[in-house]
């Protein structure tokens, strides 16, 4: 079970009933567990916990709630670079960091990315991860561990188009 850091400790409770190879089964046992609260240094605050580079803005989604858009008022435009950057936060004291969101895409299959990029300068960025092609909304989950314990870290979704093309982009949204 996939279970995503949150800022508040969780209950947990679980039925199982097995069955054998012929279809025999077994009585349904339950049991409960608690997952205790995450250290989050960073969550998505809206406008004030970002920095905007082209048309990024949020939108009210169809199925409820909000998300960040590439380009909020319709598809995105051809050779375009644009990106949504987090203000500086500090990983100090923290193991196994683990940066969480979710995405629902509509980009040019290898010919149009986003870009999940991390600096400690805000000047030079290593990638971490990257979107591609058409997905519904999907969970993620990107490792960062290698910058525990560093100060002064930004992430950024970067997109970038070629000359070909305008999609309705990429949404994003509970990221942390």
């Amino acid at each position: 079970i996939d279970i995503r850091p949150m800022e508040r400790d969780r209950k947990l409770h679980f039925a199982v009933k097995a069955y054998d190879n012929v279809g025999n089964s077994s009585p349904i046992t339950s049991l409960q567990g608690k997952v205790p609260a995450a250290k989050v240094v960073f969550a998505d605050r809206g406008p004030s916990s970002w920095q905007k580079d082209g048309s990024w803005g949020q939108v009210q989604m169809p199925e409820g709630g909000t998300a960040w858009a590439d380009s909020p008022n319709g598809n995105y435009e051809s050779n375009q670079t644009n990106s949504l950057t987090s203000k500086p936060f500090s990983l100090k004291g923290v193991k196994n960091a683990t940066l969480v969101f979710d995405s629902r895409t509509e980009l040019e299959e290898a010919r149009d990315g986003m870009w999940l990029q991390v600096s400690n300068d805000g000047s030079s960025w290593s990638p971490v991860g990257s979107l591609t092609g058409t997905h519904p909304w999907e969970p993620h989950t990107v490792d960062l561990s290698k910058f525990d314990g560093k100060s002064g870290l930004q992430f950024r979704f970067c997109l970038v188009t070629d000359n070909t093309g305008d999609l309705d982009g990429v949404y994003l949204r509970n990221i942390a």
